[in-house]
């Protein structure tokens, strides 16, 4: 066979040639119908497809969901998973108050204790200056707030803490400290006794006045069961005594027994 020819290798290069256009691509094989089988319905979509278009754990199940339609759920739950924190800054004003009155805080800011009065209460206008706590009030954010509705948002978060309180007028705050018990009375302090009950209670007291001039009993002397030494038992004598008896019985004739035992059987 000679050499291919000019023509024929434009048109295996797809090049026209001088009889015509291109050469006709060559057509792509059909590719294979999947077996059966190897189909699974989405759960979600109601499709039939094929094992490519699930992920290995979702085609061991019997009602699988294919990629397309995970791609979707995961999509609409995105916004779900992160939770906004709360627009009012409610719960960072009271968290960072609860913070300046901690002891492990109060001990050590003098500035704080500066600002405080004789009962530990500081007035709430004093913390519009403190950076921390002034982002995150109403006149931060909105020009036409003013200083009541800061004060507002103060209270509001003291008085949903648990370690915080309140000045009965509502404008100072203080640490919330555990209440001291108060001393209780002695048992006669305060009490009007009769004549008849003080004498009872004094002839009472002259029957143990001489137990308590008495000096206390000695300590009892500790004992213990065996009083020490070599421990002995009477073992050795009581098997001597048995032997002797034992020997005795055989030294013994025997007893006569009846005759009755000595008759045979007919």
């Amino acid at each position: 066979a000679g050499a291919p020819s000019e023509r024929d290798l434009m048109a295996a290069m797809g090049l026209p040639t001088a009889l015509g256009g291109p050469a006709a691509a060559p057509t792509p094989a059909a590719a294979p119908a999947d077996e059966p089988g190897t189909q699974k319905t989405c759960k979600h979509c109601g499709q039939a497809r094929s094992q490519s278009m699930f992920v290995e754990k979702q085609w061991k199940k019997p009602r699988p969901t294919c990629v397309d339609c995970a791609a979707k759920l995961s999509a609409q739950n995105e916004p779900t998973r992160t939770k906004p924190p709360p627009s009012d800054g409610g719960v960072s004003v009271r968290q960072q108050l609860e913070y300046y009155f901690s002891p492990r805080n109060w001990g050590q800011d003098a500035f704080l204790k500066s600002l405080a009065d004789e009962d530990g209460a500081v007035a709430l206008e004093a913390f519009f200056t403190f950076p921390r706590i002034a982002a995150l009030l109403p006149t931060t954010v909105d020009a036409a707030k003013t200083a009541d509705d800061d004060r507002r948002v103060l209270a509001a978060a003291v008085r949903k803490s648990s370690q915080l309180d309140l000045t009965a007028d509502g404008l100072r705050v203080k640490a919330r400290r555990k209440r001291e018990r108060a001393e209780k009375p002695p048992a006669i302090a305060g009490l009007e006794l009769s004549e008849e009950e003080l004498a009872r209670r004094a002839k009472r007291a002259g029957r143990f006045a001489a137990d308590a001039a008495r000096p206390p009993p000695p300590p009892p002397k500790r004992t213990f069961a065996h009083p020490g030494g070599k421990i002995t038992s009477n073992k050795e004598e009581a098997t001597m005594n048995f032997l002797k008896r034992k020997v005795e019985a055989e030294q013994e004739p025997p007893a006569q027994r009846p005759a009755i035992y000595d008759e045979e059987p007919e």
